[in-house]
């Protein structure tokens, strides 16, 4: 049984791009594509996810101000560079956040 690779990124050698929205309801906010030859080149981040993780680094640099447990602390950190939370994370970052009335 062969396995099948899915091929999300498309090089060119073209270097000017375009951003297209997608269709209201689609999980993706747009896509990046070449202006020349109109490969695929990745998908955009959405406002919203970009103002959440933003919120969410203002959250963590105030949060790494207070005298957190090494638990708080470490996990804090561990999640500062992770875009999507899992819905376990989000969950262990909310009662940090109720803890210290940072929400």
């Amino acid at each position: 049984m062969s396995k099948l690779k899915l091929k999300t990124e498309t090089k060119c050698q073209h270097t000017d791009t375009i951003d297209q929205l997608m269709p209201e309801g689609c999980i993706h906010y747009s896509k990046k594509l070449c202006a020349s030859c109109n490969a695929f080149i990745g998908w955009n981040k959405s406002p919203k996810t970009l103002e959440e993780k933003d919120r969410r680094t203002k959250l963590i640099s105030d949060l790494k101000e207070l005298n957190l447990s090494s638990f708080e602390r470490s996990f804090v950190t561990s999640i500062d560079t992770v875009m999507h939370l899992t819905p376990k994370q989000d969950e262990v970052w909310k009662r940090i956040c109720d803890k210290y009335n940072k929400m």
